[in-house]
């Protein structure tokens, strides 16, 4: 079994490198292709190409955590992949995932069961009472931007006194009523403001779906995911409003599908603080023996500007120091 890497970048590259040559080691037929957001600066080929068989491509649009673009971009570039490389499986990474155990198996747990898609998500309305509010808040409404641009403070930035004091009259504004709603980004970022939407493309038999947005399908579970998005715009364009929908819209279409096997299970292992910390943890060198006992293979995050030990300590244990 083939299986090929779509790895999300838009940070410095050196810890993109690290993450492609760990990769490599464990996997040294494994097509890797490489989306870097391009506004966030450019990566020097002399640093990939030694690599070999990783392709390093982007669509010259900025990607912004919780709106379309992150789906747009990984859509194009799952397009790519199909149209060029050869492989019998493709998962989605980040450059701050690192593999957490040898990956002499990983193709055995991929398709464990028969599966078609290894896809760790659920239909909202089967989910806790809190989450549940909060995925019909992104996925019934559609959104518009309640100010001016998306730029992105720096972290904390947006966290004193005011923000909070806002934040807490947004949730009081959410609950007193139900035609529409601010969804409060998190870091400073503008909120967004949403009308309940008319009319959804869920259904009782068709769900609407949420879950990590990070996975691993079959070519076939990628050829129905793709060709189902061509050729339901109005889908993709219901999508487009909605609030992270990178962790529903590839989920909906393809625990949906009739004729796949989508296997409950995760691929990258994170860990939270609480469900509605909007950043998963950051692990490190003390972390090792949770990050060893996990099932997945993979997990998330890791900065090597924070610590960078726990990246040398997961090479020793999975075999791929160079």
């Amino acid at each position: 079994m083939k299986i090929a890497f779509l790895v999300l970048n838009h940070r410095h590259p050196a810890q993109l490198v690290r993450l492609l040559t760990a990769l490599r080691s464990q996997l040294p037929d494994s097509p890797i292709v490489v989306h870097h957001d391009m506004f966030h600066g450019d990566i020097p080929s002399e640093l990939i190409e030694p690599i070999g068989n990783v392709h390093l491509l982007t669509s010259g649009k900025r990607m912004s955590w919780g709106d379309f673009s992150i789906t747009d971009v990984c859509c194009w570039s799952l397009t790519w992949m199909r149209e060029h490389i050869e492989f019998d499986w493709m998962v989605l990474l980040s450059a701050q995932d690192y593999p957490i155990k040898p990956l002499a198996d990983f193709a055995d747990y991929l398709a464990m069961n028969d599966a078609d898609a290894v896809f760790q998500a659920a239909p909202i309305d089967r989910q806790p009472t809190a989450r549940r509010i909060l995925m019909h808040r992104r996925y019934y409404f559609q959104y518009r931007t309640a100010g001016t641009g998306r730029a992105r403070r720096k972290r904390g930035s947006g966290q004193g006194p005011v923000r909070r004091i806002t934040w807490t009259l947004v949730q009081v504004a959410n609950i007193l009523q139900p035609l529409f709603k601010l969804y409060p980004f998190p870091d400073g970022m503008p909120y967004q403001l949403g009308w309940r939407a008319r009319k959804t493309p869920f259904s009782r038999d068709h769900p609407c779906w949420q879950g990590s947005q990070w996975f691993a399908l079959s070519r076939s579970a990628l050829e129905y995911a793709l060709d189902a998005i061509a050729t339901r715009p109005e889908f993709v364009d219901y999508y487009r409003r909605t609030m992270v929908p990178d962790e529903s819209m590839i989920a909906t279409l393809v625990c949906n599908a009739p004729n796949l096997k989508v296997a409950d299970r995760g691929t990258t292992y994170t860990r939270w603080a609480s469900d509605m910390t909007p950043h998963p943890d950051i692990f490190r060198e003390a972390d090792l023996a949770e990050l060893v006992a996990a099932p997945q293979y993979f997990a998330r995050k890791f900065d090597i500007n924070e610590d960078s030990r726990i990246l040398d300590a997961l090479d020793d244990f999975i075999g791929a120091r160079v």
